[in-house]
């Protein structure tokens, strides 16, 4: 429930916010129709949520809000159509903004987002991310994909924790193995994320999902699976990885996504 302000200054200014996204959709919007053809904005500010019965003073949050859309990077002769962002930019500089975390997007109902999620760092819930539904970001003459964030800047604030120290640059090189796995359609990249951290396979440096394909037809693919491609890069601090290594390492990581999650590799 929205709490209402007993002395508003103006009917506009008559309930207490209890997000940031509405106004960062404002500003976003106002910029695009000024000719802006890429979006970057954040504001930190306290927010009222009304869970019933409390008072208002009890019902304070301090909030951090991000929203992002438009062309990744400025047009140039290199580039005159730049791809737009996506959903990947925003995780990115939640990550960035959480560096000792492992952040994570659990898929939500999506209401009148076009996608939801709730943005976990490391299995702990620190707020919202979303995509605005088409037909919304066109009422507000934004023309490509519009995401959202809102995070809880005291969660933010304890998990940032004291800064991790700078890590050596890499002595040795490393080695990658790609897999692809057909999967149910529902199944949601960040169950894979939790089963490759799970096993802590020492020698995994990275796992990067780098393709996902679906059939709706059904013609290539039954139209409820999906299929999944990952990169998983292996790398030893202290030596140079043996090949037979790298695949006892990578054939190890496989047989346990196999046995956690309900997927097959092809």
């Amino acid at each position: 429930d929205l709490i209402r302000d007993s002395l508003p200054l103006s009917e506009d200014h008559s309930v207490l916010r209890p997000g940031l996204a509405p106004g960062l959709l404002a500003t976003a919007s106002r910029n695009a129709r000024q000719g802006a053809t890429a979006v970057r904005f954040f504001e930190a500010g306290r927010c009222f949520r009304n869970a019933g019965g409390g008072k208002a003073k009890d019902l304070e949050t301090d909030s951090l809000g991000i929203v992002l859309g438009g062309a990744s990077t400025p047009a140039s002769w290199a580039g005159k159509s730049p791809a737009p962002a996506d959903a990947f930019a925003l995780k990115g500089i939640v990550e960035a903004l959480l560096p000792q975390q492992t952040v994570q997007l659990a898929p939500l109902d999506a209401g009148q987002f076009l996608v939801a999620a709730q943005v976990q760092a490391n299995g702990k819930p620190v707020g919202v991310f979303a995509q605005l539904a088409p037909s919304r970001a066109r009422e507000l003459d934004l023309d490509f994909p519009v995401y959202l964030a809102e995070l809880d800047l005291k969660a933010l604030r304890t998990l940032r924790g004291t800064p991790a120290s700078v890590e050596e640059l890499p002595q040795f090189p490393g080695s990658s193995r790609d897999a692809a796995m057909e999967a149910p359609a529902e199944l949601a990249n960040a169950e894979i994320e939790k089963a490759v951290k799970k096993l802590n396979e020492a020698l995994l440096v990275s796992a990067t999902c780098f393709d996902v394909f679906s059939d709706p037809s059904g013609e290539k693919l039954s139209a409820d699976r999906k299929s999944i491609a990952y990169s998983f890069h292996y790398r030893a601090a202290d030596r140079t990885l043996k090949s037979e290594e790298v695949d006892a390492a990578h054939a190890k990581m496989l047989a346990h996504l196999g046995k956690s999650l309900p997927v097959t590799f092809r």
